[in-house]
């Protein structure tokens, strides 16, 4: 346990140096000479920043040249085009969360598209203007649209409840063949859906995300041994089988820590998970023996001991999503397969042991009664599918593993005895990951995972001190493991 918190804290000092860089922002005030200054639209952006336990910035200097970015590219998308920013307004909003600050930045402006823009059947509207900024133009040619398809149009926008908090003023629309502007009232002003005081959910892919969090991780990693005994001058010997089990215990509390990354269109995607104990287990090692050769079925001998662990696992691997299904408006849905590599190290430390032997009970109390690593690496293939629905992603995968090796390591220091196994076979692993976000960069993200193995080898056994010092053997040997994790945390998505 200790272990672990020092690695904690190393990783929060990395985290920490590195969130001390920050991005500047220059907004250019140059305008353009082809400026349609009939036809502005409001546009905003958003861009957040998270303060981990009040010490850790997680993209917190960057969440200014960011939400500017996604205004640019959101006064870009409404014309088809080049568009001019101009009556930049700024704000700064944080809210406090249960492990940290949250801060956000929200850009409002007022983009008018070039001449050489598309209008798109945009209502336009006359608004006054500083210049503040601008946005390449495009080579698109303006809309010619009639008075009565205008209206039409600005009909469609206030039946959409779309609507802005600006004041009723006079609209100037363009009569078309008379050459001249005729003023029409047609009420409150209207604009697209993009409000700065509403959630906006994420509509562009991720390219890069990362999260942390916490949670639960139980289950066990057994081992058994029985059937053949090999001694070291060549005899052989018939046991029972199962001769003894081994149960060593999970039940612990968790850190999770996780990064995604995605390329080609979102088609290909990279990821990476690190989990790690933050305590020890909350149950024991149980201990069960058969050493009757006449009565194979009962139990002689059972103890349980209290243990302490240190144990992570690093998951890394690829998937490429080769069936994409499009839903409108609603979202998507993603199928495809890919290929990933599990790892675990696990290390458990005996301390006080109790024992019962044919009925009776003695309670033996040892520091350290002994010691038990086991190591797993498992190859896999992975079929997965993932829904994206506005604010909300779903993604699930089904892995297996038709090769997998795991290694041990048994320190049993009240028989003065050490046994190392080198085991393989196959496993099983299954993953479910839903993601909602609170704003467009911050999500909140749940996971369960699931884990089999199972894997056989020969067991070498050799005593290094005591009555049996020197002796050798070698004994058929089985390590199966069965994990459940659940996990909540916080992310960032980019």
């Amino acid at each position: 346990m200790k272990g672990s918190m020092i690695r904690i804290g190393y990783m929060a000092l990395i985290l920490s140096l590195g969130g001390c860089v920050s991005w500047p922002l220059t907004i250019d005030n140059r305008v353009p000479s082809n400026i349609d200054r009939d036809r502005g639209r409001v546009v905003s952006g958003n861009g957040a920043g998270f303060q981990l336990f009040l010490f850790i910035p997680i993209r917190v200097n960057s969440r200014q040249s960011r939400a500017w970015a996604q205004l640019q590219r959101r006064a870009q998308d409404m014309f088809g085009g080049g568009a001019y920013i101009t009556d930049v307004e700024m704000q700064e909003s944080w809210k406090y969360a249960f492990v940290g600050t949250l801060y956000r930045t929200s850009f409002r402006a007022m983009a008018y598209p070039t001449h050489s823009a598309s209008t798109n059947g945009v209502i336009s509207h006359s608004v006054g203007h500083t210049p503040s900024g601008g946005v390449p133009a495009a080579t698109a040619q303006p809309a010619k649209l009639s008075l009565e398809t205008k209206l039409d149009n600005r009909n469609t926008l206030k039946d959409s409840g779309t609507t802005s908090d600006l004041a009723d003023e006079f609209e100037m629309i363009d009569v078309g063949s008379f050459d001249q502007f005729e003023m029409v009232d047609v009420g409150p002003l209207y604009e697209t859906s993009l409000h700065t005081n509403t959630f906006v959910p994420r509509i562009e892919p991720e390219q890069f995300s990362m999260w942390g969090g916490i949670g639960a991780w139980a289950g066990d990693v057994t081992y058994r041994i029985g059937g053949t005994v090999k001694y070291a001058d060549g005899q052989e010997l018939e046991v029972n089988d199962p001769l003894s089990k081994l149960k060593w215990p999970l039940g612990v509390a968790m850190l999770s820590l996780g990064w995604k990354s995605c390329i080609f269109e979102d088609r290909f995607e990279l990821f990476q998970d690190l989990t790690m104990n933050i305590s020890d287990p909350s149950g024991k090692m149980e201990n069960s023996d058969w050493p009757n050769p006449d009565n194979p079925n009962k139990k002689y001998i059972y103890s349980e001991s209290d243990t302490e662990l240190q144990a992570y696992a690093i998951d890394t691997g690829m998937r490429i999503w080769i069936m994409h299904i499009n839903l409108g408006e609603q979202g998507s849905i993603n199928i495809g397969s890919g290929i990933g590599v599990l790892f675990q190290d696990m290390h458990w430390k005996t301390t006080s042991t109790e024992q019962w032997e044919s009925g009776y009970r003695e309670s033996i109390k040892f520091e350290n009664a002994g010691t038990y690593t086991a190591k797993m690496m498992m190859l896999y293939l992975v079929l997965a599918g993932k829904m994206n629905l506005k604010s909300f992603r779903l993604m699930s995968e089904l892995g297996v593993a038709p090769w997998m090796e795991a290694k041990d390591d048994d320190d049993h220091k009240l028989r003065y005895k050490t046994s190392k196994t080198d085991a393989k076979g196959y496993g099983i692993k299954g993953r479910v990951e839903g993601r909602y976000y609170i704003i467009e960069d911050l999500f909140v993200n749940a996971e369960m995972k699931a884990l089999y193995y199972k894997a056989d080898g020969t067991q070498k056994s050799y005593f290094y001190a005591g009555e049996s010092v020197g002796n050798y053997h070698e004994i058929d040997h089985t390590i199966e493991s069965r994990q459940f994790i659940a996990s909540l945390g916080i992310g960032f998505a980019w």
